[in-house]
This record gives structure tokens, sequence and C-alpha cells, in this order.
């Protein structure tokens, strides 16, 4: 067993170095480490604003916070501001950073093409609607310039480095005076021109298509209505995977898109039945998006991200892991793993991508067995998105503690499968060069 992963983890690390040394790989590494502080700040208050401030969140639903807090309101509109001037424009400054260090790897003008690439995700992302005259819609579609304009934020990036390096001049070393600066500002119109006119025809076409902009027309390929298997498990576990699979790119997958709609038939029926009968057992629905993967395949969100957290605190070394783990702990706690994703990152690590896809299919087969044997209640109560999520089973079967159980053994088995991957990290970060000192 040993030599198996032994030379399945050498493998590994090959694969991981030959992504890492690409220059585009490098380029989005520097991006991720500059947005980061952002991410962790926008991720904290996101945190305590949806689950503390806001009356659906978990634990102001618990303690009826907003009853006793003084100036509640006040502290909400202060995490709301913080929220909206972080996350809400992440975006727009992942498209500058990414063109910026694209372009800087070609040796050509990277201010230029930042603010090109600034531009061109807010051309992306403008709102043809907002032109009617009976229209109070928003000038941009500002759903897409947060987190979920990443993935396009960053392809948007290596577009504009590329049209940089094929259509402008390349930078020379000349005196700095009025004229230098002068032939570097014309030097940036052919390619800027181009970028403009190709982003303003993308966002032409996708309005005739649908009015959700070219980044929300990307995401409908992935949206779900409707789940029809007779082999629903088979299902649920295909879509985690490919949920999985997408996040691990930097693609909010369609478990996170149609959150809060597609099961909505089945958990009525369930909690219909359930009040009835004065149990969830026998429940019509008892495999079910909310009773399998929201329940067990979600611990600290998308790749039982809560599992790795411990892991890395129990099992890692290194200082600049441990570090993002901590930080990442209390948006963890309410589902929230951003600073995971961008500090780790996870997003395109081939070592961590394993244990992130593999840990929530092992999780959810596990409180399948148990559910399908009758060894556990199904949870039939829709809880807050905010509701940590190892309590999700055990509130939302009334307080069953065999749900209680199985989330321990759920947690105990994903975090014995993150412990070997993030050691392999550690190695890979030890052979690029990355800090690994005691703690």
């Amino acid at each position: 067993m040993n030599t198996i992963w032994l030379g399945f983890s050498q493998k590994l690390l090959k694969v991981d170095r030959y992504i890492k040394k690409s220059f585009t790989y490098q380029a989005i590494e520097k991006t991720f480490a500059i947005i980061l502080p952002f991410i962790i700040i926008g991720s904290l208050s996101m945190a305590l604003s949806s689950s503390v401030f806001s009356k659906q969140g978990f634990f102001n639903q618990i303690y009826d916070i907003s009853s006793w807090l003084p100036y509640e309101d006040v502290i909400k509109k202060v995490l709301e501001i913080i929220n909206t001037v972080t996350m809400n424009f992440i975006a727009i400054m992942t498209a500058f950073l990414s063109a910026k260090y694209i372009t800087r790897s070609f040796k050509k003008d990277e201010q230029i093409a930042g603010f090109t690439g600034a531009i061109g995700m807010l051309i992306l992302n403008y709102n043809l609607a907002s032109f009617t005259s009976d229209s109070n819609q928003e000038t941009f579609l500002m759903q897409d310039l947060g987190i979920r304009g990443i993935f396009i934020s960053l392809i948007l990036g290596v577009f504009v480095g590329y049209i940089f390096k094929w259509f402008s001049p390349r930078n020379k070393q000349e005196k700095v005076d009025q004229y230098t600066f002068i032939s570097r500002g014309v030097g940036g119109l052919l390619p800027l021109a181009i970028v403009l006119g190709i982003l303003i025809g993308l966002t032409l076409l996708a309005s005739m298509i649908n009015q959700m902009g070219v980044n929300g027309l990307f995401y409908s390929l992935f949206r779900l209505t409707e789940i029809k298997s007779k082999h629903l498990i088979i299902t649920i576990l295909f879509l985690a995977f490919f949920n999985s699979i997408l996040s691990g790119v930097g693609i909010s997958g369609p478990l996170g898109i149609m959150q809060g709609g597609l099961d909505d038939t089945s958990i009525v029926s369930n909690l219909s039945y359930s009040l009835k009968h004065g149990t969830s057992f026998g429940v019509p629905f008892p495999i079910s998006i909310h009773t399998i993967y929201d329940s067990f395949g979600s611990f600290g969100g998308t790749g039982m991200t809560m599992s790795l957290i411990i892991a890395i605190l129990v099992a890692s070394k290194n200082k600049n892991s441990r570090k993002i783990a901590k930080f990442s702990i209390i948006p963890s706690l309410v589902n929230i793993n951003f600073p995971l994703m961008f500090g780790l990152p996870i997003i395109l690590n081939p070592i961590l991508m394993i244990p992130f896809i593999i840990s929530p299919l092992v999780s959810m087969i596990i409180g399948y067995f148990f559910i399908y044997f009758k060894w556990m209640p199904p949870a039939v109560y829709n809880l807050p998105r905010t509701t940590p999520a190892p309590l999700m089973a055990f509130l939302g079967t009334n307080g069953h503690w065999s749900a209680l159980f199985v989330s321990g053994i759920v947690l105990v088995v994903t975090v014995l499968i993150y412990i070997p991957f993030v050691k392999l990290n550690n190695q890979a970060a030890l052979i690029d060069g990355g800090d690994l000192n005691e703690k």
C-alpha cells in the first residue's frame, strides 16, 4: 500500500510542478495573493452578516439577536458596506491583476493591460436592459462582479494579455520624458480598441439570448431545474462530483447555483409527512439533495473544506497554510470557504483537488447507507444556509442523536482523507520554495 501511495504521490508532485511552472498559473497565483486580504475580510463580514445580523441567519434565529443587541442595524450596515467593497467587486480586481501579470510575462505594458482587463469585466457585465426609459435596473449586473465572476475574469485576463502580446509594441528602456509617456499611451491604443470591440460584441450577442450578460449566459449552462432518476443517489453523487470539479477551477457549480430551489418539492413533502406522523422515518423522499448533500456533503462549503481546516491544523507544519486555515475557521462554520479556495489555493491545485472531490462523495455514501438501512432518519427540516454543517442533519431530524453520530463519523473520515494530501501539499510547497517552518 505504501509503495502504491509513494508512486502515486510522486506522479502527482510532477503534475503539480508542471502546472506551477507555467507562466499562466504563476500569474493567477500572484493574482490570488493580492486579492486574498480582500477575500478574508469580505468572507468574515459575509459570515457575520448572514448568520448573526440577518433575520434568516442561524444564530439570529436561535438567540433573537435583533431584539436585544444595541445598534444591531448599524453593525449590519457596516458589515454590508465591507462586503460590498470587497467581495462584490473582486472579479474586477481579478481581471485587472490577471491581465497585468499575464502581460508582464510578455514584457508588454502591464498597467494599460490591467486597466483594460478591469474595464473589460465591466463591459461583459453591462446591463443593457438599463437603457430602456421605463427601467429602474442597475447599470451593471452586480452579482457577476463578485466571486461568481472570478472564472470569467481570469479568462479575460489571459485574453487581454495575449492581445497585448500580439498587437502592442515591446517596452523599451527609454529616457523618461513626456514623449516616452505619450508613445506608451499610443502603443496601447490598438490592443485596447481590439479588446473593447470584441467584448462589446460579445455583450450584444449575449443580450440577444438573455438579459443575464455573458457571465450569466455561461452559468446557465450548468443550471439544473429537475432531477429524474431511478437511482437518485447515483445522480446526486454525480452532481456533487461535477460540482467539486467546477469549483476546483473557479466555477460556481450547479449545486451552488440551484440551492434553495431544486429540492423544494421533496422538502415540503417530507416535512408534511413528518409533522403528520411524528417521525421522519418513512418519508416519501428519503434520498434527496437536502437529505444527502446538504446534510453530509458540504461541511464548511463545497469539498468538505471544514475537514481540510482540521487536517491542516492537525498535520501541517506549513506556516502559511496554518494561517489561512485559522482565518477560515469562522467563515467555515457557516459554510463559506473562499479564504481556502484562494489562499491555499485549492483552485487549480491538482494535489488538494483530489480529496476536495473525493471527500463529499465518501461522506454522502456514509450518510446514504445509514438512511437506507433506517439506522438514522433523513433530515426533513429546511434550515438556514448558515447552519453549521455538522449540525445540519442533527437539527434537520429534530435532534435525533444518530444523525449527530453519523455527522461525527463523516467528519473524522474526511479529515483522514485530507491528511495525506495536506502533507503532500506541504512537500510541494517545500519543492517550490514555500515556508515549511515549525509553528
